[in-house]
């Protein structure tokens, strides 16, 4: 074991036997106080599964979708189930929310052999809804002097014999003392980034406290303040004198703004000058799409970002779609080649050629990047950047160009996923976690940097979007399937629903709230090929719950209006692609499990027998 493990003790409590707590207890984090109802309406519980274990940890909620914690806290995590708006664990409280999630965002230069740069995130499935008990805390706008008087708190060990949770939030004062004088405890491994806390005897954090805020108090106006993340305490117990070990928070405040392409961080001025932002008008309406210069005067992107498109309105030499921005030029072309051999089924040989109307002169803000000389090798490190989605929850693109640390992996480990699909033109790549591409990042560049030079390896061109788990319909065996294309403001979406008469269509409420137009297939299985079955047509007119709400999807619903009624026909299609999968309703009590209380009487869980289910 080397000297830092030897000393430093991460909180987390392992191994719990379905969450024993210690139910009576006299108050003490160590020499705490059980706190008020509402005192720290922040303070989230945190039970982590992992593949091999399950723990515990302390964290703050920081806005509504957010909560900030430590890094070994999330490090490996397949599932969160977070407790807010209660102190207790255990006892029954009309005031706690218990939600799930499994999306986290670790430092990326989070060192778990030396605790440097312990912080994360977790994302909640949807926002939780705010009241006296659930609030989120403000983050620090400045670093914490030595000999600061602090609030700690937690759920953790109230006393090194006692291996138990305590049922109780509990809390104490402690005072930070200088790094200098904490070296003199755990040596050299205390790093900037870390701020060491002591009480007036042997008060402190202990193990099950991991995560849990430090708290600042600010009394002109009166509030508090998120300040530190409770990491280690000393390998002499936490009942010694030793102090104990946080993150501080401060320096982290740019990160935490950042983290939102999925994963991914803000680019920088002049970062990546090749980019294009690239609107597509089509037949249909109009969408987003990326690209990249390869010359002053073509740019490359996906062949699904020119397939039928009319007309292509440019943005380069920004990274902002919106706003004030001096050094944008917005241009315009219709000329376009599409690879001869792109299958639009397939996603096979996608790739397209936008050609400028006339050549552009280079700057600091725009010039070409490099095309590759060479296949690129399997687990390479690589770059994705792009404007489109940054998360499942928010179907517009991202103001920011956002940029992604990804890998390349072989094609036979995507074919894992995609099946044969995957041909040897094609490149699959994966985060750490979750990060990756989402809809509006199509055509973007993957970029190697070889040498200091940035090199274009690849062009977004899918992520998994289908049924999971699905067999294809059969013809005519689904005869009210609607395929609807949705035109708002920020680009065209796609969406599902069902013909319930000769003139309405049933649909989710986010499918037409903010539409301008809809563009609907009816009478056909296959959204690509010409039918002769196949009727589309338009509809601008549409009705939305009045109680809709999109931060939780209650009373997701809608209605869309078609200009006439339709003639039915009898059952036609081909067995191409629209499928179909056999699913089981579980009760609402169990669906809570997963998703917390968001989860209402008017809502339905489905599962699988394995992951069958629905997709984007």
């Amino acid at each position: 074991m080397d000297k830092f493990t030897s000393l430093f003790i991460i909180l987390t409590l392992q191994g719990i036997n379905s969450f024993q707590l210690k139910k009576d207890i006299g108050g003490r984090v160590i020499g705490g106080d059980p706190a008020k109802s509402g005192q720290f309406p922040f303070s989230a519980a945190i039970y982590v599964q992992t593949g091999s274990a399950t723990f515990f940890c302390g964290g703050a909620l920081i806005n509504n979708e957010w909560i900030l914690t430590a890094a070994h806290c999330v490090e490996g995590a397949t599932l969160f189930t977070i407790r807010l708006g209660s102190n207790s664990l255990v006892t029954n409280d009309p005031n706690r929310k218990t939600v799930a999630t499994s999306h986290y965002v670790i430092h990326p230069d989070y060192n778990p052999s030396t605790l440097e740069h312990n912080i994360g995130l977790i994302r909640l499935r949807l926002p939780i809804e705010l009241t006296n008990y659930i609030q989120p805390i403000e983050l620090t706008n400045q670093d914490i002097p030595d000999y600061a008087h602090l609030t700690t708190i937690g759920w953790g060990q109230t006393s090194d014999s006692d291996p138990e949770l305590s049922n109780d939030l509990q809390y104490v004062s402690v005072i930070s003392i200088s790094n200098a004088e904490c070296r003199n405890a755990y040596g050299y491994q205390i790093s900037d980034d870390m701020v060491c806390m002591a009480g007036n005897y042997n008060e402190g954090i202990c193990i099950g406290d991991s995560g849990a805020p430090l708290i600042e108090h600010i009394y002109f106006p009166q509030s508090v303040k998120h300040a530190g993340i409770a990491s280690f305490v000393s390998g002499n117990g936490c009942e010694s004198t030793d102090p104990s070990g946080y993150t501080r928070t401060y320096p982290y405040l740019d990160w935490i703004a950042n983290v939102r392409i999925v994963g991914g961080q803000v680019a920088r001025g002049g970062q990546f000058p090749y980019v294009t932002a690239i609107y597509i008008t089509t037949s249909l309406g109009t969408y987003f799409c990326g690209g990249a210069l390869i010359s002053n005067q073509w740019i490359l992107t996906a062949g699904q970002c020119v397939d039928g498109a009319v007309l292509f309105r440019i943005q380069i030499r920004s990274n902002n779609l919106e706003g004030t921005d001096s050094n944008r030029l917005t241009l315009a072309t219709s000329n376009c080649v599409l690879h001869p051999d792109y299958n639009p089924e397939t996603l096979e040989n996608d790739v397209g050629l936008i050609k400028l109307r006339l050549a552009i002169e280079f700057n600091e803000y725009v010039r070409a990047i490099n095309l590759p000389s060479a296949f690129i090798p399997d687990y390479t490190a690589v770059t994705a950047i792009g404007w489109g989605q940054t998360d499942d929850f928010n179907t517009g693109l991202s103001n920011e160009l956002m940029w992604v640390s990804v890998t390349t992996i072989s094609n036979d480990e995507c074919q894992l996923t995609y099946g044969a699909q995957i041909t040897h033109k094609m490149l699959c790549v994966a985060g750490h976690f979750n990060e990756g591409i989402c809809n509006g990042d199509m055509g973007g560049a993957l970029i190697q940097t070889i040498g200091g030079i940035a090199v274009h390896v690849g062009i977004a061109s899918f992520r998994r979007v289908r049924i999971i788990g699905g067999n294809p319909a059969v013809a005519g065996e689904f005869p009210f399937s609607a395929a609807i294309y949705t035109t708002t403001q920020n680009g065209l979406y796609f969406c599902g629903g069902a013909l319930i008469s000769n003139q309405w269509v049933l649909t989710a409420g986010q499918c037409v709230d903010g539409a301008i137009k809809f563009t609907i297939y009816l009478g056909s299985n296959n959204l690509q090929q010409n039918e002769p079955s196949r009727l589309i047509v338009a509809a601008e007119e549409f009705a939305l719950h009045p109680e809709y709400y999109p931060q939780t999807l209650e009373n997701d619903i809608g209605l869309i209006h078609l200009r006439m009624p339709i003639t039915f026909t009898a059952d036609s299609g081909t067995p191409t692609n629209l499928n179909k999968v056999s699913l089981t309703a579980l009760s609402n009590t169990k669906c809570q499990e997963t998703f917390g209380y968001q989860i209402t009487e008017n809502m339905v869980c489905v599962e699988g027998n394995y992951n069958q289910g629905t997709c984007k």
